[in-house]
């Protein structure tokens, strides 16, 4: 071939090339380009007649030669040659990385986003202006029916979990239906592979409706400030995939938006099957069915509830939504003043903040507020706390705590039980029991697997009856305090204003987390006793209980009783017999009492049972009902306990006989 023929030939290329801005030998050279081949050549490679042509090389991730090429073919007349790229029959489509980026690094760094095109010289272009492009030869080169591919093997070269993914096809992608269709199927086989999927969208005025076109008119910023809506499949999915996680050990899809469990395929399929998405064949599908099936899908083993902690610890979900507000600097003044109306205000404030500058500690205490009078704020309070917590937070009534699934108390920080008043029994004080210091709960939820879920729920009920709640004489778990100070409406309004509208809860977070000292605050200490707790835990005795109680607060003045001095026989005694106790009963409580009953009483309300001691008269069991702390600690000296008893030995036959008899005539 003669110089100046080989020259015509270059030229030739030289200005296909100059379209796409590849025309400059330096770049020629870096994408390794060959001779120019002959009319002649080319007809004898391609069987294309009236052409020239360029051999275009493929090359692998490190810029290894992979032995696959194309040829551009170059027309030598206006007559149209039909097709425009030729390559070898009966080969298997490659992707074209153009050998001017480092694909090695690309292939394994996710974060780094990927434009696909059709066409070697867009991909080289946008690759030689910063844009990591490859392309595919053809809109469904992707993928092989021949080969009975349904996606080529160089696909496997990147780690497509998570990446940006940026398709960019000429103008008429929208309005080229065979086009309009190959870019569905493979935004579908990308969704598969775990990317998101963006499509950018070229104008298909002024002639630039390619991306070298448009790159080469306008340059990288413009192009970079066209639409780029992800696509439809990829955004259905990748929705999807924000809100769902399968939860392996108890098979079953938690939804993030919506806070609750599926248990079953029907119960999902129900709920997003109208979601529809295109599939890497072309044709719409359920999302949800193709989510489900997804190897990318979001999965753990399990569930958990961790506060102030991020959405995936450890391996487990993490079900908790963060705060109701943002803490905020300012006034709350007005709400402190109802909080110092409780007694002991100073420990239940430092109760209130704990959790809040601790996020998920558990208080092995549950705060009561009660107060007979309506507008003293007992609820106003857990409502600000509600507010503060946000989802975290729930209202529960006496009914909830008979409800054996305790979804109630699921993924909970704070509970407030509302004007409670029909918890007075030992049964719910069992259920309450565990509920405040449990370290988890079980959940029981239909059509789910039962599940355990630690337990950092904490309580703050409110009533307007005295004896709301069942209350043991022996409880270290509950704090009572009573709020008895009415305001007028007008200071109610403010307040209400100042949580509704003036960012109240954000202030008052803000004071909890910033301005209450919390750091001799023990949430496992047994809470201050007020006299609140007090009544509370007495209206909640059996009668003889409660007689058991006046005893112990006031043993002379009961067995006095007000008739003759009696009693004055036991003035100096601190020690005595069930039988000498029985004898003092009211009569309403002689036919329900017997020693067992009276025994039992005596030592759940603090008396110190000496087990057996040996007395001159015989062996007896005797319980100290005063002065408990100085025989708890003589608890083993037998002798101090028979010298206590015996004191009035000689009064003993006839002092028992005169309590008899006049106890009997008072009955009487």
């Amino acid at each position: 071939m003669t110089a100046e023929k080989q020259g015509v030939l270059l030229a030739a290329r030289r200005a296909d090339l100059d379209a796409s801005g590849l025309g400059k030998p330096g770049i020629i050279k870096k994408l390794r380009l060959t001779e120019v081949l002959s009319k002649a050549q080319t007809s004898a490679v391609t069987g294309v007649e009236d052409a020239v042509s360029y051999e275009i090389p493929y090359f692998g991730p490190r810029g290894e030669d992979i032995k696959y090429s194309r040829w551009k073919l170059i027309a030598l007349t206006d007559e149209d040659l039909g097709i425009k790229y030729y390559q070898e029959a009966k080969t298997i489509p490659r992707l074209y990385l153009p050998p001017v980026v480092d694909w090695e690094a690309i292939c394994a760094d996710t974060s780094k986003r990927i434009i696909i095109t059709e066409g070697e010289k867009k991909a080289a272009c946008a690759s030689l202006l910063g844009l990591p492009c490859l392309s595919v030869g053809g809109v469904w080169a992707w993928k092989s029916r021949g080969w009975n591919l349904k996606k080529i093997p160089d696909f496997d070269w990147f780690d497509w979990r998570g990446r940006d993914v940026e398709v960019c096809y000429d103008g008429d992608m929208y309005t080229n239906d065979d086009v309009a269709r190959a870019l569905d199927a493979l935004v579908g086989l990308l969704s598969k592979l775990g990317a998101r999927i963006f499509i950018r969208r070229l104008p298909t005025q002024d002639g630039i409706s390619k991306l070298d076109d448009f790159l080469v008119a306008r340059g990288v910023k413009p192009y970079l400030a066209l639409e780029c809506p992800e696509a439809d499949t990829s955004r259905q999915m990748s929705n999807l995939n924000e809100d769902l996680v399968y939860v392996k050990d108890i098979m079953s899809w938690f939804s993030t938006y919506e806070r609750i469990l599926y248990g079953t395929e029907t119960q999902i399929r129900r709920r997003y099957g109208d979601i529809r998405i295109m599939s890497d064949t072309g044709r719409p599908i359920a999302a949800i069915d193709e989510w489900m099936r997804w190897p990318h899908r979001r999965m753990v083993e399990r569930i958990t509830y961790a506060p102030g902690e991020q959405q995936f610890v450890r391996g487990e979900l993490n079900a908790w939504p963060g705060w109701g507000v943002e803490p905020k600097r300012g006034n709350c003044s007005q709400f402190l003043d109802l909080v110092r109306s409780v007694e002991n205000w100073e420990w239940f404030l430092q109760w209130l903040a704990y959790p809040i500058q601790y996020p998920g500690a558990k208080m092995f205490t549950a705060v009561m507020i009660w107060s007979v009078e309506q507008g003293t704020g007992k609820t106003f309070i857990g409502d600000v706390m509600r507010d503060i917590y946000g989802q975290n937070a729930n209202v529960i009534t006496s009914v909830e705590l008979h409800d054996d699934s305790l979804v109630w108390a699921q993924n909970k920080q704070f509970i407030l039980g509302e004007e409670v008043s029909q918890t007075r029994s030992r049964s719910d004080a069992g259920i309450l029991k565990h509920l405040i210091t449990g370290a988890s709960v079980r959940v029981n939820e239909k059509y789910v697997k039962q599940y355990e879920l630690p337990n950092r729920s904490n309580f703050m009920f409110t009533s307007n009856q005295p004896d709301a709640i069942f209350i043991d004489p022996s409880d270290r778990r509950f704090f009572v305090g009573e709020l008895n100070k009415a305001r007028p409406q007008k200071w109610w309004r403010e307040l209400d204003r100042w949580r509704k509208k003036q960012g109240g809860p954000a202030a008052f977070m803000y004071y909890l987390q910033n301005n209450v000292d919390v750091s001799r605050f023990d949430p496992e200490e047994r809470p201050p006793e007020t006299e609140d707790k007090k009544q509370m835990q007495y209206m909640g005795m059996t009668s003889l209980e409660q007689w058991v109680c006046d005893l112990m607060a006031d043993p002379v003045g009961i067995m006095e009783g007000g008739s003759n001095g009696v009693g004055k026989l036991h003035r100096e005694r601190d020690v005595f017999r069930i039988e000498q106790l029985m004898d003092f009963l009211p009569e309403n409580l002689e036919r329900e009492a017997n020693n067992v009953k009276l025994g039992k009483a005596l030592t759940k309300l603090g008396a110190i049972p000496a087990g057996v001691v040996r007395l001159s008269s015989g062996q007896a069991r005797l319980y100290a009902i005063r002065n408990l702390d100085h025989w708890r600690e003589h608890l083993t000296d037998k002798r101090k306990w028979a010298a206590n008893f015996e004191g009035l030995a000689k009064t003993k036959k006839v002092a028992a006989k005169k309590v008899t008899k006049i106890g009997r005539r008072k009955k009487g």
